[in-house]
């Protein structure tokens, strides 16, 4: 038994951005596509995860954009599992072009697995046996420093239209909101010299979740050049005194 899924999806006109490629969140949300996908496969064996109420919740992801995804692009987008904790575990995907075979995204994303009640449980041996990897992926590294006293912050709402079917932001809608403070921040010149080249295309993302924001909330975001990269920034989103989401995100140099 295999634990590898494939889909075939078509890149669609209103997804795509300013820039007309699909943006790293879009990309997200076709990763998350797999994952539904999987618990609603009766043939999947990593639908068993999804039975009787037991779920999972996205603790961490990580992202890398090979290539850009232009209009009406044909994708096969695969979805496998990597390394496996306790509760935790790493869904591993790739988003390969069909017409030349190249892989022009990867993600990794780190989930718990949860019972009935919400509380984190231990996977089933059958669904370890199919990890295909022991070790750890990364493809994006970590953000393990605090805000600046010197970030360049801004503060918004989190508007009903930024919920998803589970009442609370959606994974990928906080993509969307580092991809924004960036975007904002360099026209600022918030990163200095540096500033220009931060506005460029987004090579990778790490997000590392530590709570939820759900509508109407008060937030706010800081972003800082990470020292001695140049091409790299980190972010933090906090409601009041909460760390909700810490992110690192890196352009093409």
């Amino acid at each position: 038994m295999v634990s590898q899924m494939v889909r075939r999806i078509r890149s669609r006109g209103y997804e795509l951005d300013a820039n007309v490629t699909v943006p790293g969140s879009t990309v997200l949300r076709y990763l998350e596509h797999l994952r539904w996908e999987s618990a609603r496969d009766p043939s999947s064996p990593l639908g068993k995860l999804f039975q009787d109420g037991y779920r999972t919740v996205v603790r961490a992801q990580q992202l890398e954009i090979e290539d850009h995804i232009g209009l009406d692009v044909d994708l096969d987008v695969s979805l496998e599992l990597g390394h496996v904790g306790r509760a935790s575990m790493e869904m591993l995907h790739e988003v390969v072009r069909v017409s030349d075979g190249k892989c022009v995204a990867r993600g990794v994303v780190t989930a718990v697995y949860l019972n009935p009640s919400g509380r984190p449980h231990s996977i089933p041996q059958e669904i370890r046996d199919l990890s295909v990897r022991e070790e750890r992926t990364t493809l994006a590294v970590p953000l393990v420093e605090q805000a600046t006293a010197d970030a360049w912050s801004r503060r918004f709402v989190v508007m009903p239209s930024d919920l998803d079917l589970f009442q609370h932001v959606n994974h990928a809608r906080y993509l969307d909101y580092f991809d924004d403070t960036r975007r904002l921040a360099a026209a600022d010149r918030a990163y200095g010299k540096s500033s220009e080249k931060a506005g460029g295309p987004l090579f990778r993302a790490s997000l590392d979740y530590r709570g939820q924001a759900v509508g109407a909330d008060d937030l706010t975001m800081s972003t800082w050049l990470l020292a001695g990269t140049g091409e790299a920034m980190g972010f933090e989103l906090r409601k009041d005194d909460e760390v909700l989401t810490r992110c690192r995100l890196e352009v093409r140099g």
